[in-house]
């Protein structure tokens, strides 16, 4: 509210789709800090509540599997974080955290994951389940991608 029309200096639950009727117009890009500007509040920076492993997000469940192979060819010890369907597909012998059935649970579960593998220092890499960035998933992958330092797999440079 320091700013005309007000701004959301980090997404959340509460869209910008919810407070236009109470408040009017609402700027829903200003969680955006440039490398110079001093941020508004916590989390607004490049890189923020990162595990000491690489965090590396897969965009498409269809990629995963491709995912999986990279990281094994890559030779260090990896991790998945991803919600309980993706997470079938996965060798029993590579550590992983449940981010539980959906884009909520998984919202509610981030942080938690991304401490557990913490402590598991023998993990390096932690694939990290991706989500649209559209309602709650905007809140999701804004905190994923600063985790992750904006590290996605591209399955054709893999």
């Amino acid at each position: 509210m320091t700013v005309t029309p007000p701004a959301i200096l980090r997404p959340g639950k509460i869209t910008p789709k919810l407070l236009a009727p109470v408040i009017g117009e609402v700027q829903s890009d200003h969680h955006k800090v440039g490398a110079k500007e001093t941020p508004k509040a916590p989390g607004m920076k490049y890189k923020h509540y990162a595990p000491s492993a690489q965090v590396v997000i897969v965009d498409h469940p269809a990629d995963f599997p491709a995912a999986l192979k990279w990281a094994e060819q890559n030779g260090q010890p990896f991790g998945v974080l991803a919600t309980d369907d993706l997470l079938t597909d996965v060798p029993s012998a590579v550590p992983t955290y449940s981010l539980g059935r959906d884009l909520t649970s998984a919202t509610h579960n981030l942080f938690a994951g991304l401490r557990w593998f913490d402590l598991h220092p023998t993990v390096t890499v932690i694939l990290a389940e991706a989500f649209a960035q559209e309602g709650l998933g905007v809140a999701y992958m804004n905190r994923l991608n600063k985790s992750a330092g904006n590290d996605h797999f591209d399955p054709d440079q893999h």
